[in-house]
């Protein structure tokens, strides 16, 4: 089911332990924020840059196959899965950059829930047609 698969890949990547460095319950499928924060700082690197590239390529793509499952248009797929991406990056930047806006506990965990919600459209919901 692709929401189910989207629910999974935002609870993973959005985990209170991803988000303090640590691994999540499936590993290789997502790094320790704190090994994606410095791999994304050495992007200017050839390697790291083409390497950087070619992991966000995949996940945007994988998000965009799930939205299109859900019915959404290519272009409205398309969107979505870079506007789920960006809170991902954003998510991770905001921890690293400004980490007293980024909620602790309990307010992370709603933020997490909300993140899902907002991102991922209800069961009950109709077709989305873009």
């Amino acid at each position: 089911d692709p929401r189910e698969r989207l629910v999974w890949v935002f609870d993973e990547a959005t985990a209170d332990e991803f988000l303090i460095g640590r691994h999540t319950s499936q590993p290789g499928i997502f790094f320790s924020s704190a090994f994606e924060q410095e791999i994304s700082d050495a992007a200017d690197d050839p390697v790291v840059g083409t390497f950087l590239r070619h992991v966000a390529e995949r996940r945007v793509d994988y998000l965009e196959e799930c939205y299109r499952a859900l019915g959404c248009s290519t272009e409205e797929a398309h969107h979505r899965g870079l506007l789920a991406y960006a809170a991902y990056v954003g998510t991770m930047r905001l921890g690293r950059e400004v980490p007293g806006r980024v909620p602790q506990g309990d307010g992370y965990r709603a933020y997490r829930r909300h993140l899902i919600s907002t991102l991922v459209p209800p069961k009950e919901s109709r077709p989305i047609m873009g």
